[in-house]
């Protein structure tokens, strides 16, 4: 009788685990991807102002290009989010991309994932 309860506690311990596990797991993916579809939404959105500066205006599309680019396809909006390639003379050296690509080439990688 002992070793049944044992085994039974064993058991619901173990269905547990693995409920909490791949629940964790769902829960770490919808996270991690929200976060990139809110930022890309509120830049945007941003970007419909017509009160930028031409250094803000260049940094929102190198964000929102970039958003793009690593974004899953089924993520992106239906909107039109293409507004041309990022001026780099006019971002004066400031960045929107997180690793060493040169924006043109996110706006490619951008674009081409939008099917444009």
């Amino acid at each position: 009788m002992k070793l049944a309860a044992i085994l039974g506690v064993i058991a619901l311990v173990g269905i547990f685990f693995t409920v909490g596990v791949w629940t964790g797991i769902s829960l770490k993916e919808v996270t991690a991807s929200a976060p990139g579809k809110t930022e890309f939404r509120i830049h945007l959105n941003n970007l419909q102002r017509k009160d930028l500066t031409p250094q803000l205006r260049e940094y929102l599309k190198s964000r929102i290009y970039y958003l793009a680019s690593v974004m899953p396809k089924q993520d992106l909006p239906k909107d039109n989010f293409d507004y041309g390639p990022v001026d780099e003379t006019v971002l004066a050296g400031a960045s929107g991309i997180k690793d060493a690509t040169s924006p043109k080439e996110v706006y490619e990688r951008a674009m081409a994932k939008r099917g444009r």
